[in-house]
Order: structure tokens, then sequence, then C-alpha cells
């Protein structure tokens, strides 16, 4: 049933034209919460750092205390208007939502802690990635890399911070050889000022428009065929 569900959400954000004509769709929506996850690839090339408003006095970016966002990505790349950044605890939220449809064992139930969860050869892992960025290939989420032999990860950084100052990251590895592990992960932590910031993005949400229920839809399209149907008549 749940996976049904799945399935039909994504067929409706195919209706609502959230998906794009190759990759992954541009936004994905978390149906348990009503949320919006942006693509974390979307915003890869700076560091915690230089995207936390609190500390470098700029117009665009986030704040790690509030989670707003404003202004466009870098000065003038895509906008970050009415985007919030998410804490650890709001990536591990998603990473269990996905565990629904998906079920990644180490996320369902909810942990109570920054967890890390490894398996070998997963369903879920290729279902949530989508590594190559083209038509065809129907991951929730665009790789932010892809290391040869290894295999394809999709990497954020969340707003949280620990004791030692470091930033936790959230991220999906989908190992391409058997001998490669798959991970689900929200415990990583980097240095805020971290240099490779290259395949790095950052996990931004935002509330869902409201969206018509199958039965609203259905309603919809049998008024507009009785809308035709008189029409033909007269």
């Amino acid at each position: 049933m749940l996976q049904s569900l799945g399935l039909w959400a994504s067929s409706l954000l195919v209706a609502v034209g959230l998906v794009g004509t190759s990759g992954a769709a541009p936004v994905y929506l978390d149906t348990v919460t009503n949320l919006e996850w942006r693509q974390p690839k979307d915003t890869v090339s700076f560091n915690f750092n230089q995207m936390n408003t609190d500390t470098n006095g700029q117009t665009w970016g986030c704040s790690a205390s509030t989670g707003e966002c404003s202004g466009n990505l870098g000065g003038s790349g895509a906008s970050l208007d009415g985007w919030r950044w998410a804490t650890e605890l709001g990536v591990r939220t998603l990473f269990h939502d996905l565990a629904g449809s998906l079920y990644i064992p180490g996320f369902d139930p909810l942990p109570s802690t920054p967890t890390s969860y490894t398996e070998t050869v997963s369903i879920w892992a290729p279902a949530i990635i989508d590594s190559d960025g083209v038509l065809g290939d129907t991951g929730i989420f665009d790789a932010t890399f892809v290391v040869t032999n290894q295999g394809a990860y999709v990497l954020g950084y969340t707003r949280t911070t620990n004791a030692s100052s470091k930033v936790f990251a959230a991220y999906i590895q989908d190992g391409n050889i058997p001998s490669i592990i798959d991970f689900a992960d929200t415990s990583a932590t980097y240095p805020l000022s971290n240099l490779d910031q290259t395949s790095h993005g950052f996990w931004l949400f935002r509330e869902a428009s409201t969206v018509p229920a199958p039965a609203t839809l259905w309603l919809l399209a049998t008024g507009v065929a009785a809308l035709g149907w008189r029409r033909r008549r007269k």
C-alpha cells in the first residue's frame, strides 16, 4: 500500500509539472510531512561558513540559527527565497519517511540520534540516487558527485553543528560494485570551512503547495468531460 502511494505521488508530481525532462525531479515531495525538498546538487560549491548568513554578513544564503534563506546563491545563481535550511533531525526524518516506501531498515523506526546505516547491494540506494542525470534514470535526487569504482553520492550539509564546532552532513551512497556497500548516513561531520565543497550541497526544504487529492482530480476530470458532452449536445 505504501509503495502504491509513493508511485501515485510520483505520477502526481509529473502531472503538476514538478518533474523535469531529464534527471531527477527538481523537487521531491515528502507526502508524510508535506514538505518539498530541493536537489542538493543545486547548491554545490559552497561550504558551511560561506552559506551561513549569521557569520558572514552577506545578503544571500541561509541562517544556521533560523534556517531562513534569501537572495540568489553566490549572489547571482539560483534563488534561495522561500527555502529553509534543514537540521540534521529534519534530514533524518526525511530518510525515515523514505523508509516508508523504500524501506531503509536503519531509519525505521525513526532513530533518536544521528545515524549511519549500511547495507550490501540495497534496493533503496539506487532508487534514491539519479547517478547520471539523464532521462530514464529514475532516482529521487541527482548525485552530487560520482567516484569511479566506488559509487554515486548525494551529500548535503545540514545546519546542525556539534560540540566540536563541526557541521553534520547527511548523505546516501550507492556503491556501484558489490564490494562497496550502500550508506544512509546523517552522522558524518565536516569542518565549517571544509575546502572540498564542490561535491557537497545543502539540504533545503519548503512547505508544499496544495496538491489536489485523487478524488478531487477525478471529480475535476468528470466535470470537464460532462461540460464537453453538454456543449456537443447544444
